[in-house]
C-alpha cells in the first residue's frame, strides 16, 4: 500500500495550543497535509525519503507523537522510532512517545519500545531509525513538540 516514508520532528510556538501544534507540523514538513493517523506498522519494502512528495492538501498517513504546554519552564519532548527488520519481507514497527521530560529520555523510550515490539514478533532488527525534539515553554505562549513518520 505504501512505498515511501518520511520522518521528522519539530517544535512549534503559538498563542494557542492548536496554533503551536500547526507551527510544529509546518516545521516538520507535514503542515500542509490532512493528517490521517495510523497505528504503528511500516509496510515491508517502504523506502525512506528526505521530504514528502504528495500533493499539498491531500491526505497523508502518519504515526505521530505530540505534546504541548504553556507552563513556564515546563519541558516537552516527542520522538518516533521505527525498527527496520533484517528480513525485508517483514513489516517494521513504529513507536511514538511524548512526555514532559527531556528529548533524550523520550528518544530512548521510543527505541526501547521498538526493541520490545520487534522481539515479541520474533523479528531480528537490521536498524532503528528515530527522530525527536524537545523544547521548554517560556510561559504564556504555547510550545508543542511533534515527531512523525508519514507514509504514502
Amino acid at each position: 500500500m505504501f512505498d515511501y516514508f518520511y520522518m521528522q520532528s519539530g517544535a512549534g510556538y503559538g498563542a494557542y495550543r492548536l496554533t503551536s501544534f500547526d507551527d510544529a507540523l509546518l516545521r516538520s514538513g507535514v503542515g500542509n497535509y490532512n493528517l490521517l493517523r495510523v497505528s504503528s506498522l511500516l509496510p515491508a519494502g517502504c523506502r525512506q525519503v528526505s521530504s514528502v512528495d504528495v500533493e499539498q492538501g491531500s491526505g497523508l498517513h502518519i504515526a505521530y507523537a505530540a505534546i504541548s504546554t504553556n507552563r513556564k519552564q515546563e519541558p516537552v519532548a516527542s520522538a518516533v522510532a521505527v525498527g527496520i527488520p533484517a528480513d525485508k519481507s517483514h513489516v517494521g514497527v513504529i513507536m511514538e512517545c511524548s512526555a514532559h521530560t527531556s528529548e533524550e529520555q523520550v528518544k530512548k523510550m521510543a527505541e526501547s519500545m521498538v526493541i520490545e515490539a520487534m522481539k515479541k514478533r520474533g523479528y531480528a532488527i537490521r536498524e532503528i531509525l528515530a527522530t525527536s525534539c524537545g523544547a521548554v515553554s517560556s510561559g504564556g505562549e504555547y510550545v508543542t513538540a511533534f515527531s512523525g513518520l508519514a507514509m504514502w
